[in-house]
């Protein structure tokens, strides 16, 4: 487990400025009004209100499914007062990942100098109410990302997990518990990406919305994927509100959905579907991974890939995952 907060740093893309430069690890905070910008045409999720298990799987077998999460929260419980007075007093510097940690977000995001001595100044004078009370004015330049919901009972002991989709098989704390994501207006996390380990994930809102833009894994042929600090050719800097960049892609061989995932629905995201995400205000979702027997053969290739990348003098191959 990390040791310190996951975090998703501010800085403005290098790649909505400059069109013609190259990949960049960093990630981007788009700080402009988001009702008057262009945006990708996306087909649209409904919710879905025959959760009955068959027609669950059904259904997830070909896109990602939007369902009621109501249950999955206490209606008279108001998570951001729980964050708020029972945690604000820790210092974010202390609170604990399940994924990565502070130094390694740095190395991976690249950041310039000067950024990188504001977040880690604030990081390391903050506490969370100091965060919350940034995010909620749009000002926070940070993402809280993959908190390790155990460290706060009082909201681990009222969540509910999603009580329809696949069940989980692989034991391991790390790869199963859920995870809290906070985040300010107009932040995202990462680029377009396939997560790396062929899993499927639950993205539970409890508060405020985000915005997921989502593409199937046969247009990953389409996507121009390319490595980055990985074994995996699982990022693609394809950028649904971009139109520049939109362009250099052939949007007609696409197909992206568009879910506003909002304060009691969760989304059911199957194994190895791109996505990229943005909040809409002070954001509030809790993740889980999943794998079930049915997505083994995306874990197997991934876990094999890892082994050899381990053995001296070996060539580390570039898998697509995706597919």
């Amino acid at each position: 487990m990390g040791e310190s907060v996951g975090i998703v740093i501010a800085e403005y893309s290098i790649m909505h400025s400059q069109p013609n430069a190259r990949p960049s690890a960093t990630s981007s905070i788009h700080q402009r009004p988001v009702d008057d910008e262009w945006e990708l045409e996306c087909a649209s999720l409904d919710v879905l209100t025959n959760t009955h298990r068959d027609n669950f799987d059904r259904v997830a077998r070909t896109q990602p499914v939007l369902v009621d999460a109501r249950g999955c929260w206490p209606r008279d419980a108001n998570v951001l007062s729980l964050l708020s007075f029972d945690y604000g007093h820790l210092k974010l510097s202390d609170m604990g990942t399940l994924y990565g940690s502070l130094a390694h977000t740095e190395r991976s995001l690249g950041l310039n100098p000067e950024v990188s001595a504001r977040i880690r100044s604030r990081l390391e004078a903050w506490t969370l109410s100091d965060f919350l009370e940034a995010a909620k004015a749009g000002e926070a330049e940070f993402y809280l990302a993959n908190l390790a919901l155990k460290q706060f009972p009082r909201i681990a002991n009222r969540y509910r997990s999603p009580d329809v989709g696949p069940r989980n098989v692989i034991p391991s704390e790390r790869a199963r518990a859920p995870e809290l994501f906070v985040g300010s207006a107009n932040t995202q996390y990462s680029n377009l990406h396939v997560d790396s380990i062929g899993g499927s994930v639950w993205c539970v809102c409890l508060e405020g919305e985000k915005e997921w833009v989502v593409f199937p894994p046969e247009d990953s042929k389409f996507l121009c994927a390319f490595r980055l600090g990985d074994l995996q050719l699982r990022h693609s800097l394809l950028d649904p509100w971009n139109k520049e960049l939109c362009a250099r892609f052939p949007l007609a061989q696409l197909h992206p959905y568009r879910v506003r995932l909002q304060a009691g629905q969760a989304l059911f995201l199957p194994p190895n579907w791109w996505h990229i995400t943005r909040n809409h205000g002070l954001t509030i979702t809790i993740n889980e991974r999943l794998w079930s027997w049915s997505t083994l053969r995306y874990f197997i290739p991934w876990f094999f890939a890892e082994l050899r990348a381990r053995i001296p003098g070996i060539q580390q191959p570039y898998v697509l995952y995706s597919k």
